[in-house]
């Protein structure tokens, strides 16, 4: 094998809000949220656990209630590659 794939969840989620970052991703009542905007705030809360000394391998626990907004920290999760513990 002549090299390793490392395309993941990530980079998916990155390929298609640079491609559509205007279409809608989330809608949750009355608030609606775009890829760009879903973007944006996963990478507001990495930055914000990079702050806190959280880095790439460390693990993470999230409680989350079933809300539209899970969506965003659980994509953070996988935007800064953190390990997630359910």
């Amino acid at each position: 094998m002549a090299g390793k794939l490392t395309f993941n969840l990530a980079d998916m989620f990155e390929a298609v809000a640079d491609a559509v970052g205007e279409r809608t991703a989330i809608v949750s009542c009355q608030r609606r949220l775009s890829y760009s905007e879903l973007d944006e705030r996963a990478t507001r809360l990495a930055n914000c656990w990079a702050g806190l000394g959280i880095g790439r391998g460390d693990h993470i626990g999230l409680q989350l209630y079933n809300h539209a907004s899970a969506i965003g920290e659980t994509t953070t999760c996988h935007g800064s590659r953190q390990g997630v513990l359910w």
